[in-house]
């Protein structure tokens, strides 16, 4: 395999990967919780689990399926400090996953 085709193989692998990646945020995005979720931490920075649950009006198991899966696709960031979780968004990921769908002007 010469050095073009490695280079050529190595940038396909890293697009098939952007494009999973992006296709795993949307599919999380997808729901109408998740998506609620995001949005309230859009609005108001860092919050905690039971003060996520309050504003979106779901129990805190519910926030947990929720947030592990918005954490796997890496739209949040997740830190626990004692007995509580705390949720914020993943900024950059969702400028650059959103970016790649728009056209350069």
């Amino acid at each position: 395999m010469t050095s073009h085709e490695i280079k050529s193989t190595f940038r396909d692998a890293i697009a098939k990967s952007d494009t999973e990646q992006r296709a795993k945020i949307f599919a999380s995005l997808a729901d109408p919780t998740r998506l609620g979720i995001v949005e309230l931490l859009s609005l108001q920075g860092e919050m905690s689990s039971s003060e996520i649950a309050n504003q979106a009006e779901i129990s805190l198991a519910l926030l947990c399926h929720h947030s592990k899966i918005l954490a796997e696709s890496g739209l949040v960031y997740t830190r626990k400090d004692g007995q509580t979780r705390y949720y914020r968004l993943n900024q950059e990921l969702i400028k650059t996953c959103f970016a790649s769908l728009v056209e350069p002007e």
